[in-house]
């Protein structure tokens, strides 16, 4: 599996020889250090990087499948950000990736299936608002009984609300930003 992510570019790899075993290996032995020095993978016992000149990545760990798995949920729980570029970009030890990346995007971008754009448009124009009413009646039957007990959220503005005060506000004509709805969306990445 390849994983392009703040920390670095990683394949990992079920190891050839050893059960229980995985490669994660990278082409910049930064990248693996990163791993061994993020907070969320204290105390998990990562061991040193291996430099491998003569295989394909020069530079692997060599893990037990919980250090893989806790590897990749930390990765997965560290997606703080709105754009991944961006985000990439931002990093010093990072930059030197940015091209590789944007190539990496532009060429997964020529495999989306002709007409898919314009198969989500017309489902939309169907559909109308389907994507946020389907997230919000979802987000309303969890909600249901934490409202009952009276709990309440902190939205990001600081200001504490019911729950369920959004939904209300948007039954009331409250406009989206088109920014909102397209965070309600559900990701196809």
């Amino acid at each position: 599996m390849w994983m392009g992510t703040v920390e670095g570019w990683f394949s990992i790899v079920k190891h050839r020889e050893q059960d229980d075993t995985f490669m994660v290996r990278a082409r910049v032995r930064g990248d693996l250090e990163n791993l061994r020095h993020l907070p969320a993978l204290e105390g998990i016992g990562l061991p040193p990087v291996v430099l491998t000149p003569d295989a394909d990545y020069p530079c692997r760990l060599v893990v037990t499948t919980a250090q893989k798995d806790a590897i990749v949920k930390a990765l997965a729980d560290g997606i703080d950000y709105g754009n991944f570029k961006s985000r990439v970009h931002e990093r010093p030890d990072q930059t030197r990736k940015n091209r590789a990346y944007m190539e990496v995007w532009s060429a997964m971008s020529r495999t989306e299936e002709p007409g898919a754009r314009e198969e989500a448009r017309q489902v939309e124009k169907k559909t109308g608002n389907a994507y946020i009413d389907e997230a919000n009646a979802r987000i309303e039957a969890f909600q249901a009984p934490l409202i009952k007990a009276g709990v309440t959220e902190a939205p990001p503005d600081g200001t504490v609300k019911p729950l369920g005060a959004f939904a209300e506000a948007r039954e009331a004509g409250a406009a989206h930003s088109e920014q909102e709805a397209e965070d309600a969306r559900p990701s196809s990445s």
